[in-house]
């Protein structure tokens, strides 16, 4: 239980960059979970059933330990709610509370309830009163001292309660109170416990502006480009060639290269976050390369409408290759450029497209390649027109013909050859 404390300190940065931490904080906006409340009992101590849920891999041990180091790191608010004893030994809170006597030590401690006699005075312990049998007395009680039937409870009044000591007779007032853990048998007092605090836990107003922003997921990607040599700024407001100003949470650059890179991060990538940072970059540099850091795996569709707009998509996940890797491998690739509008239609927007039927070729045009024998070549062709002289043979063979039309007449001179 001593791990569950918030006191515990962490490294931050570790903390943050951890896919687990992401994941954990995503699953909790992604579930709307509003609190992780805390169910404590004597066999299992503080468990947070709603957290197990979210790291099936850890025990409930392992999993507050957890908690209290996003608290540390501030992604989680802690609340106070309840204080537990816990053994100094073991650790353990299957703890119970015994009184001892203070003189012998015995555990034979009985209370005993004080009553004073108003008639004479006396003041002693109720059990010392001897009660009557008689069918019409039963409860009477008489006083040592004066021997007097108290009939009525008028007749005497309760002072309190005190402690006696079967073994040794004596009596306190308040017997000192001693803890002992089921778990391994210690016996302590409460100047030996320890008093473990139990918390509720809430996501920090900290962590949503940094998982909503993408700091939490750019940073080792970041931190990657500037190995690399890149400059990166995060994030970067830059005004397009329309004048518009366009915000991306990283952009960097690279040297004499003049590369530009610019880089979004978007809880889910659909269709929408792909035409935006094409958009975006469009407007800035259409030779510049764009990519979207994400969690969540991209359906099929967004997979090849990102292809065809030239947007790269890392994923982030205990799964996927480190974010170097995803990043060497985009910068090793062909350059994005923007796409021509024929590579814009998606297959969607070719599917509500009408089909436009083929001109069939007219029987009199035949489109013949250059692979026509040479010999055909190589007589003399006729170019008809209106005026001028028709070209000399030797000038036709001298020149490259690629296609010709040929006629419905039998006299090859009508032939028309064009380059």
């Amino acid at each position: 239980m001593a791990d569950s404390q918030v006191s515990e300190k962490e490294d931050d940065s570790a903390i943050l960059e951890s896919s687990g931490v992401r994941s954990f904080i995503r699953m909790m906006l992604e579930k709307s979970i509003q609190a992780l409340s805390p169910v404590t009992s004597f066999e299992k101590g503080v468990a947070y059933p709603e957290a197990a849920t979210l790291l099936p891999d850890k025990n409930d041990s392992e999993v507050a330990s957890f908690l209290a180091k996003l608290a540390t790191a501030k992604l989680l608010d802690a609340e106070l709610v309840d204080r537990l004893v816990a053994c100094p030994s073991c650790g353990g809170v299957e703890v119970y509370s015994k009184y001892r006597c203070e003189r012998c030590k015995s555990f034979d401690i009985s209370d005993i309830e004080i009553i004073e006699h108003l008639l004479c005075g006396y003041i002693g312990a109720k059990s010392g009163f001897t009660s009557l049998t008689s069918d019409k007395e039963v409860g009477a009680l008489t006083c040592p001292k004066c021997k007097q039937k108290i009939l009525r409870k008028e007749d005497y009044r309760a002072l309190g309660k005190t402690f006696e000591c079967a073994s040794c007779l004596s009596h306190f007032d308040k017997p000192p109170v001693v803890h002992k853990c089921e778990n391994c048998g210690t016996m302590f007092t409460y100047r030996e416990a320890n008093y473990v605090p139990v918390y509720e836990y809430t996501v920090s107003s900290k962590a949503k502006e940094i998982f909503s922003s993408g700091l939490l997921s750019l940073g080792p990607a970041a931190d990657w480009l500037r190995n690399e040599g890149f400059e990166v700024e995060m994030p970067k407001e830059i005004t397009g060639k329309s004048g518009a100003k366009h915000k991306f949470d990283l952009v960097a650059s690279a040297g004499t290269k003049k590369d530009l890179l610019l880089g979004d991060f978007a809880l889910s990538a659909d269709s929408q976050v792909i035409v935006a940072a094409f958009a975006k970059r469009y407007d800035i540099n259409p030779d510049a390369k764009s990519f979207v850091v994400t969690y969540t795996q991209s359906s099929g569709e967004v997979e090849a409408l990102s292809r065809t707009y030239g947007i790269s998509i890392i994923h982030i996940g205990d799964d996927t290759l480190p974010i170097g890797v995803q990043l060497a491998q985009m910068l090793g690739g062909t350059p994005q450029v923007a796409p021509s509008i024929s590579t814009l239609q998606t297959p969607l927007l070719e599917s509500t497209l009408p089909e436009v039927p083929r001109m069939p070729t007219p029987s009199s045009v035949v489109l013949k390649e250059e692979t026509k024998p040479t010999s055909r070549v190589s007589k003399p062709a006729v170019v008809r027109t209106q005026r001028g002289s028709l070209p000399k043979k030797e000038e036709i063979e001298a020149e490259q013909h690629e296609f010709y039309f040929e006629n419905d007449f039998e006299d090859e001179e009508d032939d028309v050859y064009l380059k």
